[in-house]
Order: C-alpha cells, then sequence, then structure tokens
C-alpha cells in the first residue's frame, strides 16, 4: 500500500470498528469529519429505512420460513448484515423466536408461569338475562393467575373496566386463550370465557400489548409479512431500499477505514514525485534567470 499523509493507525482495527458501528472506525483514527459524516448519513438512512418499514423491517433469511426470490433475497440479506451491530437485534430475536417454536410442544396449551396482568381493548359477547345476544366494546385491566404452582391447570382471572356507553363492566374469566409470547406484531391475541355461577355466558376476544422485547425486530411469519405489506404498501419496499443504501455505504466506509483515501494526499509513486520536483525548478528558472545565476555565482 502507498504511503499516505493520513495516519491509519491499525487499519484492520479500524476496518473492524467501522464495520461493527458506522465512523467509529474513522473515529479511531482521528478523522473526525469523516466519523460525523459517515455516522450520521449511514445509521440516519438505515433508522430512516427502519422508521418506515414501522421497525418490523427484518433480513428474509430471519424470517419464520425459508426465504423464496434467489438473487433479490440475498441482496436484502447482506445488505442488512452490513449496517454491523445496529442488525444484530435481528439475529438475537431470530433465534429466541424459534428457540420458542421449538420448545413448544402443544400451541393450543396456554402456560403462564406468573400472573399476568395488561391493559385490555376488545369486544364482549355475552347473553343477557333475556336470553338475548349482546354485543358491546370494552377497555380496561385483565389479570389472569395460574392455579397451580407449577404453573399448569385452568387458569382463572378478572376483568375490571368499562364498556363504551361508559358503564362499568366487571367480569369473570376463565378459559384463556393467548397468542405466541414472541411476535412480530406489537399486540398480542387473547380469547377468553365470561363465566357467572360457574356457567359460561360469552365470550371476550380483545389484544394487549406485548412486551418491546418480545416483538421487537422479531422473524415476519408469512401471514405477519401480508398484513405489514397491506399496512405499508409502497413503504415497505422503500424501507427495504433505504436499508440496502446504508448497508452499501457502510461497505465504502470500511474500505477507506482499511485502506485510506483514494487519492490526492501525497500517495503518489516517488519516481512521478521527482519528475513534478524537477520540473518545478525548471519553472523557476524560466521565470527568474537573475536569481538563479546570483545562487550559481554564489555557490561557486
Amino acid at each position: 500500500m502507498a504511503d499516505s499523509k493520513v495516519e491509519l493507525r491499525n487499519p484492520l482495527v479500524a476496518a473492524v470498528l467501522a464495520y461493527l458501528i458506522p465512523g467509529l472506525g474513522h473515529l479511531y483514527q482521528r478523522r473526525y469529519f469523516k466519523a460525523g459524516i459517515y455516522s450520521a448519513c449511514i445509521l440516519g438512512t438505515f433508522f430512516y429505512g427502519m422508521q418506515l418499514g414501522d421497525w418490523r423491517i427484518v433480513p428474509s433469511r430471519l424470517s419464520g420460513k425459508k426465504p423464496q426470490g434467489g438473487i433479490a433475497v440475498m441482496l436484502r440479506h447482506f445488505g442488512h448484515a452490513a449496517i454491523g451491530l445496529p442488525a444484530l437485534p435481528a439475529t438475537i430475536q431470530s433465534k429466541r423466536y424459534h428457540q420458542q417454536n421449538t420448545d413448544a410442544f402443544d400451541p393450543d396449551i396456554v402456560v403462564i408461569r406468573e400472573s399476568l396482568s395488561s391493559e385490555l381493548v376488545g369486544v364482549l359477547q355475552r347473553t343477557d338475562e333475556n336470553g338475548d345476544v349482546v354485543v358491546s366494546r370494552i377497555e380496561g385491566q385483565v389479570k389472569f393467575d395460574p392455579v397451580s404452582d407449577d404453573g399448569f391447570g385452568q387458569i382463572v382471572g378478572s376483568f375490571d373496566g368499562a364498556s363504551e356507553d361508559g358503564s362499568p363492566v366487571r367480569l369473570e374469566l376463565t378459559g384463556l386463550e393467548l397468542g405466541p409470547e414472541m411476535n412480530s406484531n406489537p399486540r398480542r391475541t387473547l380469547r377468553c370465557r365470561v363465566v357467572e355461577n360457574q356457567e359460561s355466558v360469552g365470550y371476550i376476544k380483545a389484544e394487549i400489548p406485548r412486551s418491546f422485547f418480545n416483538w421487537f425486530q422479531m422473524p415476519l411469519e408469512e401471514q405477519d409479512l401480508e398484513l405489514l405489506h397491506g399496512k405499508l404498501g409502497k413503504h415497505f419496499e422503500i424501507a427495504e431500499i433505504f436499508m440496502w443504501i446504508a448497508g452499501l455505504l457502510n461497505l465504502l466506509a470500511i474500505w477507506d477505514a482499511f485502506e485510506g483515501p483514494a487519492y490526492g494526499y501525497g500517495d503518489e509513486p516517488e519516481e512521478a514525485n521527482d519528475e513534478k520536483s524537477a520540473k518545478d525548478e525548471n519553472v523557476a528558472a524560466d521565470e527568474n534567470p537573475e536569481e538563479v545565476a546570483v545562487a550559481a555565482s554564489t555557490a561557486g
């Protein structure tokens, strides 16, 4: 590699740092202006793409099913992974997600090992005293507790809130059905039966918030992907393009941290520098012949 006026310190370390966090390698080299430019532009582009994608765009190779699409899918995955540490959460969440599916011996059995308490917004359908079916929208706090210490058995709970007309609603619940603990949707589906005097009189169908750590960057199953496409429309593809661009820009930043500036910083070959110096001396002699003559007589 040609000598350069820019101090690259350890180029390999700089390249690794530039990959992990855009701009960090240049900061290590004390190239502060480029560090700021790369960090702002690359991370800004990446996170803007994430925001456009509702923070749910993940590499196709980390999705719930085997990806289809050949080269396009590979480029999508490569562009996302090239951004470094900002893409790491998707990898971690993918491992957690697939481990959940491996551990689930029976997806139809709901197991809660500790109390479940959450805000609930949904629909209540119940039979009144006259035998008529009444459907109303409810909102409030729901709570479920496991019956036994081992977390298995009949799960019972309660609801305390209000209906859409503002009237208070207090219900006893059982027969809990929950969506998976980890999913790319920020909200978790819930369904349970309403009981009075140990008899079922209706049911609740609703959604409760899913914890941030259990939905952010989780793999998208085919159904989730279709719903996200329907929600975002063309913004889905635009978001992916922004994230690919960020990854490709980071590759350029990594190369710049490893190899240094491309030209213009004294990295010309020595022969070219010697020819340039001789040419400059000849030009100076032509422009100032008297000074050259005085210098020659003094030297003699």
